[in-house]
């Protein structure tokens, strides 16, 4: 019992301990982050900074860092310059000297803090190099670090490193080259005609293509509409719907008439984005498709398709299919309870 007792007491004093010193931390960072705003006000001078920088020094990165995240350009530049203007540079070698710690998360942190405290010209190959790291999570890190340089150099680098079949989430990689300017597209394109890019890269690199509506990669992208791999078709039809090209039309209506009801599945939902008698006529006969999920996405398509579409759906509730008119009303229903919200 008085073990118990005694573990308990300890137990309460961690916590408080433990609370004073985040407590303590937060308030230092707060005192930075208002001395670092003061310099960049002018109303302090750089070796003033200097000096309180030298008594906080640990907690200089995370503040820059904190600081960096979501200010515009021209600020970020500003506090770029914080470190040479009070002649901090040993800071940058501290991170830097980090990427090679035996520990995996201290190369985690500095992989995350070096775009916000050292320019491109410096940080750009260590984290290149950090790609290669054996584990993922600091692969992950140099990763977005890279995509907040938006250097497009670095995204074939990047898709060789985290483009692994089976062992990475396809949309997180999704997420992180969308991070990157359209200068990406022209270095996408290319990736998607290089034979020996992976099939999970080709995924991502035919995703981030429709997400940036690239009508550039049209003709590659139809290319890529009968692959071997069924998950690249269906990113394929996706894409070409997303970018909403009339080249690509013609291609969509053929996928839903393919074999596999995913295609047509993607394809009736790809429609959605090309208005007009024509997807009207092809999604109100995709309503009678054996499959579910085609049905669902044909209805839902026409749903989205203005006046026309609803219409159409009106219309195939009197349609000799069970299916057909189940859908419909299916999606008319839940048009109805939308409006009325």
């Amino acid at each position: 019992m008085a073990v118990v007792i005694i573990l308990s007491v300890l137990v309460i004093f961690y916590n408080i301990y433990a609370n004073y010193r985040q407590k303590k931390i937060a308030l230092s960072r707060e005192w930075l982050k208002n001395c670092i705003e003061s310099y960049l006000s002018s109303n302090l001078s750089a070796f003033a900074l200097e000096k309180l920088i030298l008594s906080q020094r640990g907690e200089l990165v995370g503040v820059l860092a904190q600081m960096s995240v979501s200010a515009n350009p021209e600020y970020q530049a500003r506090l770029l310059a914080v470190i040479p203007e009070c002649h901090c540079e040993f800071v940058i070698s501290d991170e830097l000297e980090r990427l090679n710690s035996g520990h995996w998360l201290d190369r985690l942190n500095a992989m995350t803090y070096l775009p916000f405290i050292a320019p491109a010209s410096i940080t750009i190959q260590p984290l290149l190099h950090g790609l290669e790291d054996e584990y993922l999570d600091v692969r992950l890190a140099a990763a977005l670090s890279l995509s907040e340089l938006d250097d497009p150099a670095s995204i074939r680098p990047i898709l060789d490193s985290l483009a692994l079949q089976g062992s990475w989430p396809i949309e997180r990689l999704i997420e992180i080259i969308l991070r990157f300017d359209d200068r990406a597209i022209p270095i996408l394109v290319q990736y998607l005609n290089d034979p020996a890019a992976s099939e999970s890269g080709i995924q991502v690199a035919i995703a981030v293509l429709g997400y940036k509506k690239a009508s550039s990669s049209i003709s590659t992208l139809t290319q890529l509409t009968s692959h071997i791999n069924l998950e690249i078709r269906i990113e394929t039809y996706r894409a070409l719907g997303l970018i909403g090209d009339a080249r690509a039309f013609p291609m969509i209506l053929g996928g839903m008439l393919d074999d596999r009801w995913e295609i047509r599945s993607v394809s009736a939902k790809a429609l959605e984005h090309f208005p007009g008698a024509v997807s009207i006529r092809a999604l109100q006969l995709g309503l009678t498709d054996r499959v579910w999920w085609v049905r669902f996405n044909c209805a839902s398509s026409l749903g989205d398709l203005g006046v026309d579409g609803k219409e159409a759906l009106l219309q195939s509730l009197k349609s000799p299919d069970r299916f057909a008119r189940e859908i419909s009303q299916m999606i008319l229903d839940r048009s109805h309870s939308e409006v009325s919200v």
